[in-house]
């Protein structure tokens, strides 16, 4: 067994593979969504200059991947990716991602006060991993709640008078599409930076979503994603800018979603979101999605 780091976009197609069959054996609950992998690599980390080498470490056995972790310098987050029966190894892996958070996190000017890794209490292979590295339960930490439907009717898209609903047409819409992230999250995307999230690997314009408002700005968006192993879809992110909330924007949003969804197969969709956001929470239940199985915050401090 042998660590390496992430080589380049070849390697995201061999996550998204294991990740797959993983998702397959084990029944999906703990593991990341094959669109997870690239949102968070080239999106969530990328955006703030961390390079997939830095926070992506991969082991193999005899040339097949066995498992890998990723870290989140900024926060001092770690996630584990191996299957329940190679316990020594999610162990090693993380130790690896405990001193590699702190290790480059430093690198960047970041000085996280606690390592954090969220939890699936339910999988007694990720409460092992978290105590066998020294955690604890820490109450002061959110949790999540992981949603799910079976798409059986997709919903009618119904939109206010004079908005449409559209797919994002390539690099040319990334100014509209950073004004309406920004805005949805109170974050500081630029053109320049979201362009080189569409052309980083793993995006696919025609699975941005944006509702168009009168004036021709972006209403709100939402990226899906897609597993055609396991037949389930994903949401991630879903926003709504922020002068064009109340007005049933994300829920037009769900169901062109879902829509686009089931055309391409998927006979399930997820969400996650935070168990104290009630706008999400209201928005996915009303979508239709259910509650699957929640996250809990598990750290230890530096």
């Amino acid at each position: 067994m042998s660590g390496r780091p992430y080589a380049g976009s070849s390697d995201l197609r061999t996550l998204q593979d294991f990740n797959a069959a993983m998702w397959q054996a084990h029944g999906g609950v703990g593991w990341m969504h094959v669109g997870d992998i690239p949102h968070r690599i080239y999106n969530a980390l990328g955006r703030r200059g961390f390079h997939p080498s830095e926070v992506v470490r991969i082991w193999e056995a005899n040339g097949v991947v066995a498992g890998w972790a990723m870290i989140w310098p900024r926060s001092g987050g770690i996630e584990v990716q191996v299957p329940p029966d190679s316990p020594q190894l999610a162990v090693e892996a993380g130790l690896w991602a405990c001193e590699a958070v702190v290790a480059v996190g430093e690198q960047h000017g970041h000085h996280a006060k606690s390592i954090v890794m969220d939890v699936v209490e339910s999988e007694p292979n990720m409460v092992d991993l978290a105590t066998g590295i020294g955690m604890a339960v820490d109450q002061r930490e959110g949790s999540y709640i992981v949603t799910r439907q079976a798409i059986d009717r997709p919903p009618q898209v119904h939109l206010p008078r004079s908005y449409s609903v559209r797919a994002a047409r390539g690099v040319g819409d990334a100014a509209a599409l950073a004004g309406v992230h920004s805005s949805a999250f109170n974050s500081d995307w630029t053109a320049e930076s979201y362009a080189r999230v569409m052309e980083s690997p793993g995006y696919e314009p025609s699975r941005e979503i944006v509702v168009v408002a009168p004036d021709g700005s972006f209403a709100g968006f939402c990226i899906i994603w897609m597993d055609h192993e396991n037949h389930i879809g994903m949401f991630e992110p879903v926003g709504v800018h922020a002068d064009h909330r109340r007005r049933g924007v994300g829920m037009a949003l769900m169901a062109a979603g879902l829509s686009r969804l089931s055309e391409h197969g998927m006979v399930h969709a997820m969400v996650t979101h935070e168990t104290d956001d009630p706008a999400s929470t209201a928005l996915y239940a009303a979508a239709g999605f259910l509650p699957w199985y929640r996250y809990v915050a598990w750290s230890k401090a530096l």
